[in-house]
């Protein structure tokens, strides 16, 4: 009897830590803040086009003291389709730095700090999905650059009518992204603040990230069947 008991009250309490988890996800998240002028302003990769629409948005209000709009993520140069939005709004002026050869936010996030550094800038509007924010601000932490502690970043979200981190649940992109970048944040963690330190960077890249991505890939179809069902 007692055990059942036990048992009962275990499930019930993962029961409601999951409930509560699931509620407040939108917001652990998404710690975007509000735009404020900065030396330049970043479109991160990735997603579609309403990271660059963001970002063309405040470069127009000057946001970018600097009037640098800089682009990174992986791409095809010429072919990649924010460079044509960009060209098809007829802005006669406009400052873009390519950083094409970041395969990923980690990757962006070291790119950032050092073009910042090198130009002796002070500030950057990062833009990209609210709910991509936490890990960003999580990147920005832990890289470690010389010369980088007086850096100051201003994460604003780029995301439309389908986020809201309230009520993230009802929106069926937002439960998707949400799983996707829970999934993404706890590999960080255990990539940069456990097997780095250890020593163990090279090993975990090479044997645990071909399975973290399979794995990934596998929850966010299976998350987004089940939710769509």
């Amino acid at each position: 009897m007692k055990f059942i008991n036990y048992l009962f009250f275990t499930i019930l309490l993962f029961i409601i830590l999951g409930t509560f988890i699931i509620l407040n996800l939108g917001n652990f998240l998404d710690i975007s803040e509000a735009p404020k002028k900065s030396d330049v302003i970043v479109s991160l990769g990735g997603g579609d086009l309403d990271r660059v629409k963001k970002s063309l948005e405040l470069y127009k209000k000057d946001f970018s003291t600097k009037n640098i709009l800089i682009l990174t993520g992986s791409s095809e140069n010429a072919n990649d389709p924010r460079i044509k939005y960009i060209k098809s709004n007829n802005i006669s002026e406009i400052n873009i730095v390519e950083a094409f050869d970041t395969k990923n936010t980690y990757e962006e996030m070291i790119f950032i700090k050092t073009f910042l550094i090198e130009k002796n800038y002070t500030s950057a509007i990062i833009v990209s999905d609210a709910p991509h924010s936490k890990r960003i601000s999580y990147l920005l932490n832990i890289i470690k650059i010389e010369n980088s502690s007086n850096l100051e970043f201003n994460i604003v979200s780029s995301s439309g009518l389908w986020w809201n981190k309230e009520l993230y649940y009802k929106n069926i992109r937002a439960k998707v992204f949400a799983s996707s970048e829970s999934f993404k944040l706890i590999y960080s963690y255990f990539m940069y603040d456990i097997a780095e330190p250890l020593g163990l960077i090279n090993f975990f890249k090479k044997y645990i990230t071909p399975i973290a991505n399979e794995l990934r890939k596998n929850y966010v179809r299976f998350t987004y069947q089940y939710l769509k069902n």
